[in-house]
């Protein structure tokens, strides 16, 4: 099913490869604490050797083994970063709020980041509600407060998981988490210059985002549509009830939820419905580009928007110059940086999914496509209706083990749930967009959020249909790591021998051809 590529043609792709087996090789051995001066001499050493060395095998391969160890290098280093030492008694410290405090049971959750420390850094604090005072509802994002609590690091509560919650908060860059008690803490004003820039920007954007939050709550009364659609269009999922999120994950439509490539895709569309002429392309490029950014600022830089947004600016700036484009090497460009940004972002499972997903959608899509009929592809339903069908397929093929592994389960209608699923959630975000748009005009805009509200629950209502039918998903699926990669390394061994049958096969045509010339 899938399509050949040559490596020629995806030059990064042979960096990625080694690059992301040495973070792995690194993380493997951290039980030795192997220094990163080590890893960083290896690697020039093995750069030096290949620049040295006249014979072109050699010296690729050489090259090769300095970017592995230049994954280590980097793994290292952050890991390093992140070794600090707390106290095992409570301290008083100064911190800002970087999160906008969410209510759970009888705490509150927020990140924060802790400035009077010598070396800032984020930590994950749980706050006991008073029920006297209630002075936690006059906490907000960018507030500074002064704490006196314990630090401790995180640690994976579920036995038998293969979620590591330990090492996600370390690829989040949370290196601690603390409890603090009602009578613990005040407001503070807090000195910002050793928060960074981005945090400072982030600050701010969350902030707006807030505010947008507050505009579609003002705009429409039911209460679970707002949640609804601010977790599909501002990446806002705080607020949706573990039962919602059972009935999308059972009906496979978890991804809606998790933004990704899907809702950056959409909104890239809408913006270039505004530049159909090509005459100010450059206009295009900066309008459009600056949108997805600040977009994926504002829904808070996760690393499926992360791969999508740089995936995106990469499409945008070959076609800018009209050159020709590699899908695949470009997705390997994209995960390149985001592993020398943060290499610990190798077990961030929004990453591992976001570029399976796309890397199945671009090896399986065109010859699962290619199996409707040519006469079949001009009724347009019927071509939108298999091209969702091919797209949800090949996607599947790559994330499907992920899912089993992580979280035990396998949605069996996952194709019906997409064809349903995916024209509301365009429908959503154009009328989102719409109603902000609206916004110095109020009655357009409550005609806007009429739409939304029952958009919002039809997506719902179709959710719940899917995950009602019989059989809707399997459950208690138990897999370990060994099993994943022998998973994926059969999924390797099939898509190789597809290759082989398929050149094989041309090659009988052609000589057939020939032949028949010939006769």
């Amino acid at each position: 099913m899938p399509t050949s590529f040559s490596t020629s043609k995806t030059p990064v792709l042979q960096f990625v490869i080694p690059y992301a087996l040495g973070i792995a090789f690194a993380d493997a051995l951290l039980p030795w604490n192997i220094p990163m001066g080590a890893w960083m001499a290896l690697s020039a050493a093995f750069l030096l050797t290949a620049v040295i060395v006249r014979q072109p095998y050699y010296s690729s391969w050489l090259l090769l083994a300095s970017i592995f160890f230049c994954g280590a290098t980097t793994l290292s280093l952050a890991k390093d970063r992140q070794q600090l030492v707390f106290p095992d008694t409570p301290t008083e410290y100064e911190a800002v709020l970087v999160s906008q405090p969410r209510q759970q049971g009888k705490v509150i959750r927020f990140d924060m980041v802790v400035t009077s420390h010598k070396q800032p850094f984020i930590t994950r604090a749980a706050l006991l509600r008073d029920t006297i005072e209630n002075r936690y509802l006059h906490l907000s994002l960018g507030d500074g407060i002064r704490v006196f609590s314990t630090f401790e690091r995180p640690k994976n509560l579920v036995q038998g998981s293969n979620f590591d919650y330990a090492r996600w908060m370390s690829s989040q860059d949370i290196v601690a988490q603390t409890f603090i008690y009602w009578s613990d803490w005040f407001k503070t004003s807090v000195d910002y210059t050793h928060i960074s820039r981005l945090q400072k920007v982030r600050i701010k954007v969350m902030k707006f985002r807030q505010r947008l939050i507050s505009l579609l709550s003002n705009g429409i009364e039911d209460e679970e549509a707002v949640t609804l659609i601010s977790a599909l269009s501002l990446g806002d999922r705080h607020n949706i009830s573990k039962s919602t999120r059972e009935r999308f994950s059972m009906a496979g439509a978890s991804h809606i939820l998790a933004l990704s490539g899907l809702h950056l895709g959409i909104i890239y569309f809408l913006l270039s419905l505004f530049f159909v002429s090509q005459r100010h392309r450059f206009l295009r490029a900066a309008f459009i580009l600056s949108f997805i950014w600040l977009f994926a600022l504002l829904v808070g830089m996760s690393a499926s928007i992360t791969r999508a947004a740089l995936t995106l600016s990469l499409y945008e700036a070959i076609r800018l110059f009209r050159r020709d484009t590699v899908p695949l090497n470009t997705l390997a460009f994209a995960a390149l940086v985001l592993l020398v940004a943060n290499p610990l972002s190798l077990w961030d499972i929004g990453f591992q999914m976001s570029f399976g997903a796309l890397l199945g959608i671009l090896l399986f899509f065109p010859s699962i496509y290619g199996w409707l009929p040519k006469n079949c592809r001009r009724f347009w339903v019927l071509n939108w209706l298999w091209g969702t069908i091919a797209v949800s397929l090949a996607a599947q093929i790559m994330v499907a083990p992920l899912v089993a592994y992580y979280f035990g389960r396998f949605s069996c209608y996952f194709m019906l749930t997409n064809i349903m699923v995916v024209p509301l959630t365009y429908c959503i975000l154009t009328v989102v967009l719409l109603f902000f748009l609206f916004t110095p005009l109020p009655l357009l805009q409550h005609y806007c959020g009429l739409c939304l509200s029952h958009l919002a629950k039809w997506l719902d209502r179709s959710v719940a249909f899917v995950s009602e039918l019989p059989g809707a998903s399997i459950e208690e699926i138990r897999m370990n790591g060994w099993q994943l990669l022998i998973v994926y390394l059969m999924l390797a061994a099939l898509v190789m021998l597809y290759i082989v049958i398929r050149r094989n096969y041309e090659s009988y045509k052609l000589l057939r051809y020939i032949r028949r010339r010939k006769d």
